[in-house]
């Protein structure tokens, strides 16, 4: 996942880009945003650009542990990329879909 980021104060200072994944409809109670990556970058000031790059697995992004079957597994389905500077701060949201599942042993 690619962010660009710019300082437009007058300070150098430090932000944590994060990224979040949820199920649209999952058919087990799941969180609505589980963190996936995060990384903290430093800013320069006056307008200067951070490119941040975040690599998250797809398959370890979406999988959560069934208690029933007692394994892990993955759901077909919507989900949806949130990428923030927290839970709450959501700057960008991508949509994406898992057209077969699979379980994972």
């Amino acid at each position: 996942i690619f962010v660009a980021l710019r300082n437009e104060g007058e300070y150098a200072g430090a932000e944590v880009i994060q990224v979040y994944v949820g199920a649209i409809n999952p058919s087990l109670a799941r969180p609505l945003k589980e963190l996936k990556a995060f990384k903290k970058v430093w800013l320069e000031p006056h307008g200067c650009n951070n490119n941040v790059v975040l690599e998250i697995n797809a398959g370890d992004a979406i999988e959560f542990y069934d208690d029933e079957t007692e394994s892990w597994s993955l759901e077909s389905g919507g989900y949806k990329i949130f990428v923030g500077t927290s839970s709450r701060d959501i700057i960008k949201t991508e949509v994406f879909q898992v057209v077969d599942s699979l379980q994972k042993l």
